[in-house]
């Protein structure tokens, strides 16, 4: 009997606590009340439409709204920081107190909430417009009073929603004043010690220069510049608007630039005398953000090259050997096939090429570059080229590349290393190359290294061994019996 009892009891005590687990395991999550009188503001960020920030300490007054999507400042000319329009929207948007002092009456300025304190004014996409007044830190200074309006109320709240209402004027404005994507650059002027170079984007990342010739464009080179000028940034704002610019020599500038974008936008920036200052800086006038700026006078470094530096030296521009589908050889008097197949190159009888060399023939062609320019009225062999290189890409585009002469050079280099002098500067020494003259369909002459017709001969003498093995194979020709 005192056995059935004990088994009963551990059974309704089983049961019990199956269905408290059932009782926890089925009951709903709690649901936050976003009505709670702590949740100051509840909003979603891009809702922020405008705000106004007024009795700051330095009596500026800010006001700043959206419109088409960026935000602008009103009744000045300059642009509005986007750090701070994203962090005015990011702190506000889900507000929460920390803690609720209360309705403190007349004590307001107990908590620096009184008539002088700065009030931040709201505008929101629905209409509503919610306001507040930013207070001084507690006395831990983690945190900061506010007090809503019309809201009697003192409440606590972290510092970083707080404490960025009363930065200095100049950390709402736009420091990176020229911004576009190196990418959506179509047209680029630049006028710099009273020259002018004009570019122009002709295909993905290629580039040619238009003034004051007319010649393919270093890619590197022009997307450099298109870099210096995206990232430009003020070190200091000296004045707004464009009033008496030639104080600064910025009227008509010293140095201009122009950049067209693809949506039709057009960025000009002049730099006019240079400042004192360490680093160098030198004053500038942006004319979408019309204001006279300071900015680090290294940037004229980019820009300061002759039509022979920015010259393409890439002569095949956007190729590379991955793109080849087939190569013909013409050298001496043979003619060369070979084609590109997912197990490697083969031969025109659809044998396998063994080795590199056509790996290293295809490399050094597809992505030839320009050691030098030439003089196009000068003789260099190319009347009757040495070997012709003709290359087909899988897109369907073809190139001829024509090797003439070679020449030896001389070429400058670091020496090596003083073991003992590990950091005193390294000598210059003087190697001598083998190098070609070479030109590109129709193109200038340009002297290139000895790389690809090193690897022309190297495929001459591979094909000769091979129609010695095939011979050998076949005494009486490949058709014989």
């Amino acid at each position: 009997m005192i056995h059935r009892f004990r088994g009963a009891l551990v059974a309704l005590g089983v049961l019990a606590v199956l269905v408290i687990g059932a009782m926890l395991v089925e009951r709903p999550a709690p649901v936050p009340d976003l009505q709670s009188p702590d949740r100051l503001f509840s909003f979603e960020q891009d809702d922020l439409v405008a705000f106004t920030i007024l009795h700051r300490p330095d009596g500026e007054d800010l006001a700043f709204r959206r419109v088409d999507g960026r935000w602008v400042t009103e009744g000045r000319p300059w642009v509005p920081s986007s750090t701070m329009m994203r962090r005015a929207a990011h702190q506000l948007h889900d507000l929460t107190a920390r803690a609720d002092v209360g309705e403190v009456g007349a004590d307001l300025d107990r908590y620096g909430l009184g008539p002088d304190a700065i009030e931040v004014r709201l505008e929101l996409r629905d209409g509503t417009r919610p306001a507040f007044v930013v207070g001084d830190p507690n006395p831990t200074s983690v945190s900061w009073y506010v007090r809503p309006l019309p809201d009697g109320k003192v409440y606590v709240v972290k510092k970083s929603a707080m404490d960025f209402w009363q930065a200095p004027l100049d950390e709402f404005r736009e420091e990176r004043l020229v911004s576009f994507d190196a990418d959506d650059a179509t047209r680029m002027v630049v006028e710099v010690d009273g020259g002018r170079q004009v570019y122009e984007r002709v295909g993905e990342r290629v580039y040619r220069m238009i003034e004051p010739v007319t010649q393919p464009a270093d890619r590197e080179l022009v997307r450099r510049m298109l870099g210096r000028l995206a990232a430009l940034r003020a070190t200091a704002f000296v004045q707004d608007g464009h009033d008496e610019l030639g104080r600064w020599e910025l009227e008509p500038g010293l140095h201009r630039f122009e950049v067209t974008t693809e949506g039709g936008e057009t960025h000009r920036v002049r730099l006019g005398k240079a400042a004192p200052g360490d680093p160098p800086q030198r004053y500038a006038w942006v004319e979408g953000a019309d204001e006279v700026i300071l900015v680090v006078d290294d940037l004229l470094d980019s820009f300061r090259v002759t039509p022979e530096a920015v010259r393409d030296r890439e002569l095949l521009p956007g190729r590379h050997a991955w793109q080849v589908a087939s190569a013909v050889v013409s050298q001496g008097g043979e003619r060369i096939g070979l084609t590109n197949s997912p197990d490697g190159w083969r031969w025109e009888d659809g044998s396998a090429v063994s080795g590199a060399t056509p790996r290293r023939l295809v490399q050094s062609a597809a992505e030839l570059r320009a050691e030098a320019f030439e003089d196009p009225s000068g003789r260099y062999g190319l009347e009757l080229p040495w070997a012709t290189v003709d290359l087909t890409f899988e897109d369907g585009g073809t190139a001829r590349i024509s090797l003439g002469d070679a020449v030896s050079v001389d070429v400058k280099e670091p020496g090596p290393v003083d073991p003992s002098a590990p950091s005193a500067p390294r000598p210059t020494v003087t190697r001598t190359v083998e190098q070609r003259y070479a030109r590109v369909e129709d193109g200038a002459p340009v002297r290139v290294e000895g790389a690809l017709g090193s690897t022309v001969a190297d495929l001459v003498r591979e094909r000769a061994r091979k129609d010695e093995r095939d011979a050998q194979k076949h005494p009486g020709g490949l058709d014989a019996p």
